[in-house]
């Protein structure tokens, strides 16, 4: 299933913006190793990956919501 492919969604639609291991490498992408920067809902998160945020797209046309 999807949560077991995490890794690798995460290295093929996240990586390049938000690092490998959470530190950022796009100019204001959040840096996940500062604490609370990850303290979300699922439900929360699911909304972001849809919409998208500032320079981050949309990922309903990448993943399917399973994935996100």
């Amino acid at each position: 299933g999807a949560p077991g492919r995490g890794g690798v969604l995460y290295a093929v639609h996240c990586a390049a913006c938000h690092g490998t291991r959470g530190e950022p490498v796009w100019p204001g992408a959040p840096d996940f190793r500062r604490p609370g920067t990850l303290l979300k809902t699922d439900s929360q998160f699911l909304a972001l990956l849809k919409q998208g945020r500032g320079l981050m797209p949309s990922y309903l046309a990448a993943m399917k919501e399973r994935e996100m």
